[in-house]
């Protein structure tokens, strides 16, 4: 069973799946969409997580162009080439505001500090920007039919993530993030220090099923 709550933060709101009963210290997994997307879009990945585990589902904070809808976790309308680690910045920040400040009031366990983060596509490269940036708040990493944010390898030359567990997914045939960008990704993993699994798949920008068993066992074994 399930417990599922919508709060209002700054800019946003997250749905917060919490197990009943919740245990005293939960696995906490943070959810980014990608590009266009909202705080549903990432509900199919919850059938990779443990049942036990608290979700926090975010909608990011700035609207992607009003013709596609949606939202976006990069603070511009347009822009060309592959976005930069800077670009992040400003969600980044704020982010980290509704997990530090806004959030804890109401869900205490928050206060641990170290969560299971996961992303898709944009939300996949904050993901990463994270765990490259502030590591010590990264349990494990899932990158999903993500990229390797322009700048990143500079982070990751540093070996900020030396020994954390992450998990590559993405697809053969993606068409809107090229299968090189994901291998790119997995790369400036191995660089920063990470145990990073890789998974492939011949599918477009999703993740194929092989990639949903492969992440249920990632999280299955820790």
């Amino acid at each position: 069973m399930a417990n599922w709550q919508t709060v209002v933060l700054p800019e946003s709101v997250v749905r917060v799946r919490l197990p009943e009963p919740l245990p005293p210290e939960p696995a906490v997994f943070v959810l980014l969409h990608g590009w266009t997307g909202d705080e549903f879009s990432m509900e199919p990945f919850l059938q990779a997580l443990p049942s036990d585990g608290v979700a926090f589902l975010f909608r990011a904070p700035f609207p992607a162009p009003r013709e596609r809808g949606g939202y976006s976790w990069v603070n511009r309308r347009t822009f060309g080439g592959l976005p930069t680690a800077e670009m992040f910045s400003d969600a980044l920040e704020i982010l980290r505001g509704w997990l530090d400040d806004s959030l804890p009031p109401r869900f205490p366990f928050l206060r641990n500090g170290r969560y299971r983060w996961m992303g898709f596509s944009q939300g996949a490269a904050l993901a990463l920007m994270q765990g490259l940036s502030a590591p010590e708040t990264v349990s494990s990493l899932a990158i999903l039919s993500g990229f390797a944010p322009a700048g990143a390898e500079r982070l990751a030359a540093r070996k900020p993530l030396l020994g954390t567990r992450a998990f590559v997914a993405h697809g053969t045939q993606d068409a809107i993030v090229p299968f090189e960008h994901g291998k790119r990704a997995h790369d400036v993993l191995k660089a920063a220090g990470a145990q990073v699994k890789f998974c492939t798949a011949e599918v477009g920008h999703k993740v194929g099923a092989p990639c949903m068993r492969a992440l249920w066992d990632f999280y299955s074994g820790g």
